[in-house]
């Protein structure tokens, strides 16, 4: 995995790394000098219009700690489950870039489900 990063780096362009539900932070603490983003998945990847998992807000918190410990300021998204009533919780935890999926592409009205998303980060 370091060898793909730093081949990545090297092209000029940003690395990131994904963790799912199941994957602990712990990891991210050997990799922070090669790392431009961590996303984090608040669901089981696979398929649109699940709930968020609760526990993996407590992901969020661990990375922006570790993060912090390590003196790094890397991008920290989100995807899953984002919807107005989830988007200020994941943000108060530490993310700062969100994935929406079915709160704005399953919904009729777009520019209203964008307007409520932004209203919800206020």
């Amino acid at each position: 995995m370091e060898r793909f990063l730093t081949l990545i780096k090297e092209s000029g362009a940003k690395a990131g790394l994904v963790l799912n539900p199941s994957t602990t932070p712990n990891m991210l603490r050997y990799l922070w000098d090669k790392i431009d983003f961590v996303l984090i998945m608040t669901v089981n990847p696979g398929f649109g219009g699940q709930k968020l998992i609760p526990a993996t807000l407590k992901k969020i918190a661990d990375v922006k700690r570790l993060a912090t410990e390590a003196n790094v300021k890397p991008v920290i998204e989100v995807d899953g489950g984002i919807s107005p009533e989830t988007v200020a919780v994941a943000a108060s935890y530490g993310a700062s870039v969100f994935v929406v999926g079915n709160a704005f592409f399953g919904q009729k009205d777009r520019a209203l489900a964008l307007l409520n998303l932004h209203k919800a980060l206020e």
